[in-house]
């Protein structure tokens, strides 16, 4: 797939010029481009057929259908396909809400993690089991402090929400 075979829903003029005093808008608008504009999903579209069309290529054409939704969906995560972004810590705090996140032990895989909570900042607080019982003893515990609404940080709020809870108690088995 091209780009210019997605239908652009429009056109913008953006300058690609160097920021500096220029003499004149003549000499300004030597630099004003006009462009195709399209939608985030239309991009998403695009990347992921990319992707497709690198694996096909690379593997040889050896490679089922399978493998390739397998290879796009861990590329374009669950967040990423949704387009889900917080401009504030209130989005941020309303999506928790709405998702149940609680405070608590969450599973995925062997990990585990305590999820400590959410502040007006935006900050994601997380520790680890160790440092739970640390401060069940009553001794102080570290805490990790993670600024969800910023993109990178992302990743770290899917953990959870593509992980188990499984309550406040950890149930420690001897095997």
């Amino acid at each position: 797939m091209k780009l210019n075979e997605i239908e652009a829903v429009g056109r913008a003029k953006i300058f690609t010029g160097e920021m500096r005093v220029y003499k004149d808008m003549s000499e300004f608008n030597e630099y004003i481009e006009e462009v195709d504009v399209y939608t985030a999903e239309q991009m998403q579209e695009y990347a992921k057929e990319c992707v497709r069309e690198a694996i096909i290529l690379n593997s040889g054409g050896t490679v089922s259908d399978d493998m390739i939704k397998r290879a796009i969906d861990s590329a374009f995560s669950r967040r990423t396909r949704k387009m889900t972004k917080f401009e504030t810590a209130n989005e941020l705090i309303s999506f928790v809400k709405k998702k149940e996140l609680k405070r608590g032990f969450y599973q995925k895989g062997k990990r585990i993690q305590w999820l400590v909570g959410f502040d007006m900042l935006g900050f994601m607080q997380v520790t680890t089991p160790a440092q739970v019982r640390k401060s069940r003893s009553g001794f102080n515990c570290s805490v990790t402090n993670w600024n969800v609404l910023l993109e990178e940080n992302s990743p770290k709020l899917d953990w959870f929400l593509s992980a188990k809870y499984i309550g406040t108690e950890l149930e420690i088995k001897n095997d």
